[in-house]
């Protein structure tokens, strides 16, 4: 990775910068990259790279459609961990309160798209 220039990811907030997740049967690894663009948006990340500025880590589902366009190309495939989906944590749901519960409706709804 240290030959490509990577677009670097950083959480809203400040922090580490993400490192990449690779695995490929039971082994695993994470990559620390370097790169002249660090970003806290995956759109922004997402640009950035069909602009060429380089290399970026992002889940299937975000640049699915780009790749089978020819926009985009994987990288390292064999080592790309699949993505098991998103989680919502919350308490008990016996008594959701109704923001909660349109919340993840919405995030229901959306997933199926």
């Amino acid at each position: 990775m240290h030959q490509h220039q990577c677009i670097t990811f950083q959480w809203p907030g400040g922090g580490n910068l993400y490192r990449w997740e690779f695995a490929r049967g039971k082994r695993s690894l994470e990559i620390a990259v370097e790169g002249s663009l660090t970003v806290n948006d995956t759109e922004l990340m997402l640009n950035a790279a069909l602009g060429g500025a380089g290399v970026a880590y992002m889940i299937d589902y975000q640049v699915q459609s780009w790749i089978n366009a020819g926009r985009l190309m994987r990288f390292l495939e064999p080592w790309s961990p699949s993505f098991p989906g998103f989680f919502l944590y919350h308490p008990s749901s016996r008594h959701v309160p109704p923001a909660l519960r349109a919340f993840i409706d919405f995030v229901r709804a959306r997933s199926r798209e």
